[in-house]
């Protein structure tokens, strides 16, 4: 089972995410997530940069960079990022990666197909998946929600609390994390 978490900007899906993740003993990690630093763009507000999951900031660089956020919910995406640093995060994931993260998909990945295709082939795999999907339509977007391994949980304020401890569950109950 593949749980991905989708909700409005700020409701708390990432941070649902990092403390499931927690509760889990801290499972040796594969996938992605994305960060976003300052920008040397005087109008942009950040750089936003594909890093493994334990990635504390020191690793990156050009290979990774997939986008510039410039406000009003407005971007520009670097297929190359996608296509490199993207690929390699989700094709060769660390020995005994015991969960892949996918902390965000969104719109920027549309011009990457090669890295669409990963998503995709890493939802037919067998390492179960934990991640956020924005929730607008977009082709990538659409195939995640609709894959039949993915159970798509909506966040709000009322629920975020509470999901950590039943992703734990969904988790330990497919048997693709131990107990």
């Amino acid at each position: 089972m593949h749980i991905f978490l989708t909700g409005e900007v700020g409701c708390g899906k990432s941070t649902a995410i990092r403390r499931s993740l927690q509760m889990l003993g801290d499972p040796r990690l594969g996938g992605f997530r994305t960060i976003t630093v300052p920008s040397p763009e005087l109008d942009a507000l950040g750089e936003l940069y594909i890093v493994a999951p334990d990635d504390a900031g020191n690793l990156r660089c050009r290979d990774n960079l997939v986008g510039i956020r410039w406000g009003g919910g407005k971007g520009t995406g670097f297929a190359s990022g996608f296509e490199v640093g993207g690929c390699r995060l989700l094709t060769t994931p660390p020995p005994d990666t015991k969960l892949l993260l996918m902390d965000e998909l969104g719109t920027m990945e549309r011009m990457a197909p090669q890295f669409c295709a990963a998503v995709l082939a890493a939802l037919d795999g067998d390492l179960p998946v934990v991640g956020v999907v924005k929730p607008i339509h977009a082709p990538l977007l659409d195939a995640v929600r609709a894959h039949p391994r993915v159970l798509v949980i909506s966040v709000d304020q009322e629920n975020r609390d509470d999901l950590p401890v039943l992703i734990c569950r969904l988790l330990h109950a497919g048997g693709t994390i131990p107990g």
